[in-house]
């Protein structure tokens, strides 16, 4: 519903402890700055790796996930709704 609204949506497991402000992190490269979709990996340091190209198919966890107001993140979420609906 947040979505729909035309907010971000950040959402995190509640187990999640934010020691500081993560949004600084969600805009530190082009490639994240122009995101629809930012998923959680379990690659162990994302920064260093990033830089040598590392942990590119490192598996999600969808522990931590940032939403991005606008078409492309709005069509999966849709999509999502509709196939857990579907799996009742």
């Amino acid at each position: 519903a947040m979505h729909e609204l035309g907010y971000d949506v950040l959402m995190s497991d509640v187990d999640t402890a934010w020691i500081k402000d993560p949004m600084p992190f969600f805009v530190g490269t082009e490639a994240r700055k122009n995101a629809d979709l930012l998923i959680s990996s379990d690659c162990a340091s994302c920064m260093a790796d990033e830089a040598k190209g590392l942990c590119i198919h490192a598996p999600f966890n969808i522990g931590i996930m940032l939403w991005r107001r606008g078409p492309v993140a709005t069509a999966l979420l849709n999509e999502w709704v509709g196939n857990l609906k579907k799996k009742g």
